[in-house]
């Protein structure tokens, strides 16, 4: 059950389950890993004629599809946390809702200066200034790539702190 048949073409049954698995486990989420999976099996038909060993072209792009999942949802939960702080400043909030976002502000505060310097200043310019990755590596002297490393690093940093806090979604 290695997911090509005799004649070298690939049986989606027989490999659709350990894709599904192997997508569920990385993103941990099933309806992601489903969705990701239907995505793959499209970009393979795209391209089926270019690919020699698609078994490990589909496992090797769910591997990035994945980990480019996980790291849009960090973003946008970090970004959620930030414009609820932001929305809790223009209205007139309860006080528990107060509590609750100057308390989140504090642990990204603090996990922010916990960062390495640089990987600080990337997050600065980048999320609190508003500039690309490109202005920001030219600001910064490294390339776009290296600041998206750091953007990443940041954004894990601050999730798993509001994780162990329980300030996390």
């Amino acid at each position: 059950m290695n997911g090509v048949d005799g004649a070298g073409l690939l049986d989606w049954t027989d490999i659709r389950p350990g894709l599904v698995r192997f997508l569920t486990r990385r993103t941990g989420c099933p309806a992601a890993a489903e969705d990701l999976t239907q995505d793959l099996w499209l970009r393979l038909q795209r391209s089926s004629d270019r690919v020699a060993n698609p078994v490990a072209y589909l496992f090797t792009a769910a591997a990035n599809a994945a980990f480019d999942w996980r790291q849009r949802e960090l973003r946008s939960h970090l970004c959620d946390a930030i414009e609820s702080h932001e929305a809790v400043r223009d209205e007139a909030p309860s006080p528990e809702r107060i509590a609750s976002s100057r308390q989140t502000a504090d642990l990204l505060t603090s996990a922010i200066a916990e960062l390495p310097p640089k990987c600080r200043t990337a997050f600065r310019l980048c999320r609190m200034e508003g500039l690309t990755m490109r202005e920001a590596g030219k600001r910064m002297g490294v390339s776009e790539r290296t600041i998206e490393n750091h953007l990443a690093k940041a954004t894990v940093h601050c999730r798993n702190r509001l994780l162990d806090a329980g300030a996390w979604p």
